[in-house]
């Protein structure tokens, strides 16, 4: 039969798209396998080969978005497996808005998790946590193991970011889902919660939790290497020697180059007293470090070095490295090694007699201890050192007022019940017969209620008692009983503010500012160990505490550092105390190992404000009270010193509190202990 072209095109058309649609469906399975093929290759662990087919396959925009998503997820683990550093802007924007479209929950979150990972990785800390907090909000219901990762993920970045509250917040969090859901130890956990406590200074959590992760490392592997040098820090940093050489020493033995771990046992080698070994291990850290270029490191080599040639008595030599080592923390600006440094210098120099340069040195001394221990550098580190403490005792409260949410549903549901209890009476009471049943029901739930509003009140009474605790732990620190830095900034705020307000009227009587610090205390620790440390502060607590008069506050203000808060009170009257708190201490004896112990204090005293004439400010009160009992230290300890204006300079009003200015012009009034 002849075609016309009335059939003939028709046909053709037919045709053709016959054809079209068979080429189509060729490539949808082609596409498809290509993606299987790279889900194997990774799980092959053959990222390279799944790198190159998913790359390919992205490149093809007639992809269907929830194709493109996957082949997106595929990628971006390749990469990851990969440790690749650099992600084209092009690919992280697609990569992002199919993580906003996908339909899938666990696609979305995988494809955030995997680009927080990578921006992570490249240093990229805020936007990773960013990228980690979407997979979160984008995690499927049930997902445990996903939670707990992300939580502790989210943590790690928040650790590298130094915001310690909100890592350790989540990191607790990231533990406590592990350990709800029964999951197995993890190492990750473990090793991420022991740095975080390291970075909080909280040295007893940090080498618990080194501890955990140790007993779950391959001790093969160089991790675990790693983890025996963080003990040997941690145990260090706690002052504990004994266990600190022992993590430091099996570090070295395993890793003999390791620059910092032998610079860390020549440290632990120097506070025990053996000068030698100690040489030897710094030695070996010094040439690593010279061999690595890393000059930050080698200033405190050389300064150790010194420490030790001091001890074996070859002090010229020491002052020769004393010399290097400042010249290199000269230049990095490292101003608490310096300040360490300054003071054996000084004492080197003095003792070889080149009396000048002592002097010159224990002046830059003063100088540097002036600025390190202002008062706004003093509230930057007790706000770091009080985070962590503060957020536990926030989720604790959280956790109160969740039960007492819990108990107060029950008090409805047993209102709801009475309800209930109110409309059936009415039924049983129609019921003549069985109006005998009716009342015996009745007085068994009227009891029944009694009993749960008992055990309610109960609840309840329970709760508050907690709740007042936690308040007050929250305001006092845990060894000594004293309030803490936290509860006396709340009072002189509220002081200060009704003062400003009163404006003009200064009727009122000034306040007075008394800083104790225990003399020698790191002798004390050293020699007898900390146990005995913590029974001398808590003695001088208690003898601190019973001198103040009825309305004082008395303060650990941090370390062995003491600070009493007096209203209504002069300088005279200040220093009458400081004498009788020094009598009382003269008579305190203090047991231990068969020994006496006696201990001594020196104190430093200032007003609020630091002139009858000037607004309060409570900053350049702690700064006058700090530099006074520096004086009181330098003249020989066991002594106070007291610091007040006795007339205001005309270059104050640039807020510029000067002390060794105003002591030089004679702007202060200097009163301290009489010489007998």
């Amino acid at each position: 039969m002849m075609l016309t072209p009335g059939r003939f095109l028709p046909c053709l058309l037919l045709f053709m798209l016959a054809a079209t649609a068979g080429l189509a469906e060729q490539a949808v399975a082609e596409n498809t396998d290509s993606l299987k093929l790279a889900r194997r290759y990774l799980d092959q662990g053959k990222a390279v080969e799944a790198l190159e087919i998913t790359d390919s396959l992205l490149a093809k925009p007639e992809l269907p978005p929830a194709r493109q998503a996957t082949i997106m997820e595929y990628y971006l683990e390749a990469l990851r497996a990969l440790d690749r550093k650099g992600l084209p802007p092009a690919r992280k924007a697609l990569a992002k808005a199919l993580a906003d479209t996908a339909k899938d929950a666990q696609r979305r979150m995988k494809i955030w998790w995997h680009l927080g990972v990578l921006t992570y990785n490249q240093g990229e800390l805020a936007e990773a946590q960013g990228y980690f907090e979407k997979a979160l909000e984008n995690r499927p219901p049930g997902d445990v193991p996903s939670q707990y990762r992300l939580h502790m993920s989210i943590g790690a970045t928040q650790i590298q970011l130094g915001n310690y509250a909100d890592a350790t917040e989540s990191m607790l969090k990231a533990e406590q889902i592990h350990d709800h859901a029964g999951m197995p130890p993890d190492n990750a956990l473990y090793q991420n919660l022991s740095g975080l406590f390291y970075y909080l200074k909280d040295w007893d959590k940090a080498i618990e939790y080194g501890h955990k992760a140790l007993a779950i490392t391959d001790k093969d592997s160089m991790e675990y290497t790693w983890i025996l040098s963080d003990l040997g820090i941690g145990y260090r940093h706690k002052n504990d020697y004994k266990n600190a050489y022992r993590f430091l020493k099996a570090t070295v033995d395993r890793a003999p180059d390791d620059a910092h771990s032998w610079l860390n046992l020549g440290y632990v080698l120097l506070e025990e007293e053996r000068y030698q070994e100690a040489l030897d291990a710094l030695k070996k850290a010094q040439k690593l470090y010279r061999e690595r270029g890393t000059t930050k490191d080698l200033g405190m080599a050389n300064y150790y070095i010194g420490r030790a040639l001091s001890g074996l008595g070859d002090l010229q030599q020491a002052i020769d490295y004393y010399r290097q080592a400042l010249a290199l923390y000269d230049r990095q600006d490292n101003p608490p090694e310096r300040l360490r440094l300054y003071q054996d210098l000084a004492n080197a120099l003095e003792q070889t007699g080149s009396y000048a340069e002592a002097l010159a040195i224990m002046k830059k001394h003063q100088a540097l201890h002036e600025e390190l221990l202002s008062s706004d550098a003093k509230a930057r580190i007790a706000k770091l050192k009080s985070l962590a403490e503060l957020e536990k005792k926030k989720r604790a409260l959280a956790e109160l007022e969740q039960k007492r949410a819990l108990d107060r549903q029950t008090i409805e549901r047993l209102e709801l019940q009475a309800g209930h209890e109110r409309t059936l009476r009415w039924f049983l009471v129609g019921g003549l017969v069985l109006a005998g049943l009716v009342m015996l029901l009745l007085i068994g739930m009227v009891r029944l209620r009694q009993r749960l509003h008992r055990e309610l009140h109960t609840q309840h009474r329970d709760i508050e008692a907690l709740n007042r605790k936690l308040r007050e732990s929250s305001i006092r620190d845990p060894l000594t009983g004293l309030y803490n830095r936290r509860y006396l900034t709340q009072e002189v705020e509220a002081l200060t503010t009704r003062q400003e307000r009163d404006g003009a009227n200064r009727t009122h009587s000034p306040a007075l500012v008394i800083l104790a610090d225990l003399d020698r205390f790191k002798q004390i620790n050293d020699t007898w160990g900390h146990s005995v440390g913590d029974q001398v502060l808590k003695a001088f607590a208690e003898t601190f505490s019973h001198c103040a008069r009825k309305g004082d506050i008395p303060v650990r203000w941090g370390g062995e550092e003491f600070l009493l808060f007096c209203r209504n009170m002069d300088i005279r009257q200040g220093a009458d105390l400081c004498a009788r708190i020094q009598r009382q201490l003269h008579a305190l004896e203090i047991h231990a190992d068969g020994n006496t112990l006696r201990i001594t204090c020196s104190f430093g005293i200032a007003p609020l404000p630091v002139h009858p004439d000037l607004p309060p400010r409570w900053s350049w009160t702690i700064k006058l009270a700090d530099a006074a009992l520096y004086a009181a230290k330098s003249a020989g300890r066991d002594r106070w010193v007291a610091y007040a204006l006795n007339k205001i300079p005309p270059w104050l009003e640039d807020d510029n509190l000067d002390i060794p200015r105003l002591l030089a012009e004679e702007w202060l009034q200097v009163l301290e202990t009489e010489t007998t």
